[in-house]
C-alpha cells in the first residue's frame, strides 16, 4: 500500500486525512498544531516530526494550508519540500487559496509546476522560447493527447483513489 504524506490538519485537513485513513490509506502526517497530529493518529495515522520527516519515503504528499504565503513557504526555497521530495512523487496540493491572499508572487504556480515540468522549461530555455510556462504546459499536453496519451493527465490521481 502507498505511504501518503499529509500536511495540513485545518478544518478542511482533518476531516479529508480522517476520510482517507477510514479508507484504509496509510497516512503519515503533519501540522504545526500538536492537537490535530494527535486527532488523527489515534484514528490510525503515524505522526510525522516535520513537514520533511511526513514526505520523506511518501509515495503521495497532499497538502491543505490557509494561505498562499504558508504554501509557497512549504514548498518553495532551498528548505522548501520541493527540494526533498523524490522524483515521481505525487503531489496534491489541495489549498483553497486566492491569488489575492497574503504573501503571493506572481511566479508561484510556475516554480510549483517546474518540480513535473523541469524538462519542459529546461526545453524552453535552452531553445530561447520566451512561451510562459502555462502556455508551455497546454502545448505539451496537446502534444499528448494527439499521441492517444492524454489520458495520463489525471489518471493516476484517480487510480489512486479508485476502490
Amino acid at each position: 500500500m502507498q505511504t501518503i504524506a499529509f500536511i495540513g490538519l485545518g478544518h478542511m485537513g482533518a476531516p479529508m486525512a480522517a476520510n482517507l485513513i477510514k479508507a484504509g490509506y496509510l497516512l503519515r502526517v503533519f501540522d504545526l498544531v500538536q492537537s490535530a497530529i494527535d486527532g488523527l493518529v489515534v484514528q490510525g495515522a503515524s505522526a510525522a516530526r516535520s513537514a520533511h520527516d511526513a514526505v520523506d519515503g511518501a509515495d503521495v504528499v497532499v497538502t491543505m494550508l490557509p494561505a498562499s504565503g504558508h504554501v509557497e513557504g512549504l514548498y518553495l526555497g532551498n528548505e522548501g519540500l520541493l527540494a526533498h521530495i523524490a522524483p515521481g512523487t505525487l503531489v496534491l496540493e489541495c489549498s483553497t487559496i486566492a491569488p489575492a491572499s497574503r504573501g503571493y508572487s506572481g511566479g508561484f504556480m510556475t516554480s510549483l509546476m517546474t518540480k513535473d515540468l523541469g524538462l519542459a522549461l529546461e526545453t524552453a530555455q535552452v531553445s530561447g522560447n520566451s512561451t510562459p510556462m502555462g502556455s508551455l504546459a497546454l502545448a505539451l499536453y496537446r502534444l499528448l493527447v494527439k499521441q492517444g496519451r492524454g489520458e495520463q493527465d489525471f489518471s493516476v490521481v484517480q487510480k489512486l483513489f479508485d476502490n
